[in-house]
């Protein structure tokens, strides 16, 4: 028995390893995680989500804004030695001073706006968070329709490929019995046949084209960018017939989404922060009058003939500043916070009509999806039925074969139909938990 190299066997070991961790790496997806791993990859969450914290921080920070500020400054002056008596101190060295400040300052007047701008950030912190989580229904609705257009796809491919396989059998057997000198075929039965299964073939090209774009558009919504990685099981009915959940009716349907929908929300409290915004804008025509405290220290050593002197000094009162007139500054500033106020409005009104038809379209296309179902279902397992019976037909000579393609063409049209009408059925109930406010779930 021959010796297997160290080499030999550390090489072969790695790469089976490598092929572990390639199998590993598979990524199962369903619907379910389909949604979850576009939720957590989007980049407009991303974004939304870094504006919500942002906004949380503005609201902490309006919130010191009500206390006291604090300001130090100082000044240290050191004087070139020279013959100039001043400029020597005692010690025969070159003069210095120096003077140093601290000063805690209160605002008074700006405590009512300061106090207006912690709810305008509340407000503006609370339409980021509605904003966030539109977003993450809306990734994960993306997610859940490049998932069911997969699926779809995968149907379709197995309708073709079952096409394909029955084209391939009826053009062999019509060739076999054409050259054995059958009566029962004819060239042209044998020419028909050819031509059913290219094209079948020609089908069954075009399907896994369409699955591969489908794979591809699911991997961007979720993150992975080799798509052989994407593992998926093809599932025989769709998500919404295992389930079968309950299907509101459409005043039910409104009054949910009017409450539920964060896009109402975020507008809502932009709504309120502009309108916050602009009566802190009035205050600016207010004097801004402080309560300040004041601690300085002066020390002063210039002089051979004085000591070395220190002065400290503690003092406090009121300040004011009043602009009188400002050139129009603070009115264009009014007037532009009006105009936000008034744009906030008119989006309230627009996106409760844009979520009315929102939810609208949506239970429509449901209850029209859910109709469409039985019909589809029905269609197909009549042509499946009536192709067993033309291809039993065919076999004992009582069916031409233009007769049995024309069938199975019209069995693989009702199985393709009953694909999409599955895919359209699951897409149109994530779309109606959107529309409702939900965040898309089985």
């Amino acid at each position: 028995m021959k010796k297997i190299s160290p080499f030999l066997f550390v090489f072969c070991s790695s790469l089976n390893a490598f092929a572990q961790s390639i199998n590993s790496a598979h990524i199962h997806v369903d619907l379910n995680r389909a949604m979850d791993l576009g939720e957590n990859y989007s980049f407009s969450v991303k974004t939304a989500d870094s504006e919500a914290t942002n906004a949380q921080r503005q609201k902490n920070f309006s919130v010191t804004q009500m206390g006291p500020s604090l300001s130090a400054s100082g000044t240290q002056n050191w004087y070139d030695k020279s013959n100039t008596f001043s400029n020597v101190n005692n010690h025969g060295e070159g003069a210095k001073s120096s003077t140093w400040s601290v000063t805690a300052t209160q605002p008074l007047v700006a405590l009512i706006p300061n106090a207006m701008k912690i709810g305008q950030t509340s407000s503006t912190l609370q339409s980021t968070k509605s904003n966030l989580m539109a977003e993450r229904i809306n990734a994960r609705l993306e997610g859940a329709k490049a998932y069911i257009l997969v699926q779809q796809a995968l149907r379709t491919l197995e309708a073709k490929k079952a096409a394909l396989k029955s084209a391939e059998e009826i053009y062999k057997e019509a060739q076999i019995l054409f050259d054995t000198g059958s009566v029962e075929k004819t060239k042209i039965d044998v020419l028909q046949t050819k031509a059913e299964a290219a094209a079948a073939r020609l089908a069954e090209i075009s399907a896994q084209k369409d699955l591969q774009a489908a794979l591809i558009d699911l991997g961007t919504k979720i993150g992975v960018q080799n798509t052989e990685l994407i593992h998926i099981s093809l599932e025989e009915t769709s998500v919404w017939e295992k389930t079968n959940p309950f299907t509101p009716n459409l005043e039910v349907a409104l009054k949910q989404a009017l409450k539920q929908r964060p896009e109402i929300n975020a507008v809502e409290e932009k709504f309120s922060a502009t309108k916050l915004n602009v009566a802190q804008s009035y205050f600016n025509y207010l004097p801004q009058v402080n309560f300040f405290a004041t601690y300085s220290k002066a020390t002063n050593d210039t002089e051979a003939s004085l000591p070395n002197s220190t002065v400290n000094e503690s003092l406090y009162g009121l300040s004011l500043n009043w602009s009188i007139w400002d050139g129009g500054v603070q009115a264009a500033a009014i007037s532009a916070n009006v105009n936000e106020k008034t744009k906030a409005s008119l989006d309230k009104e627009k996106i409760i009509t844009t979520v009315t038809q929102d939810v609208f379209n949506s239970l429509n296309d449901l209850n029209t999806a859910i109709k469409s179902l039985k019909d589809a279902k029905e269609a197909a397992q009549s042509y499946e039925e009536s192709y067993k019976l033309a291809t039993i037909q065919y076999k004992t000579g009582d069916y031409s074969a233009i007769n049995l393609i024309e069938t199975q063409n019209k069995m693989t049209a009702a199985q393709v139909a009953l694909a999409n009408v599955r895919g359209g059925l699951d897409l149109s109930w994530m779309k109606l938990q959107a529309a409702l406010g939900e965040s898309p779930h089985i």
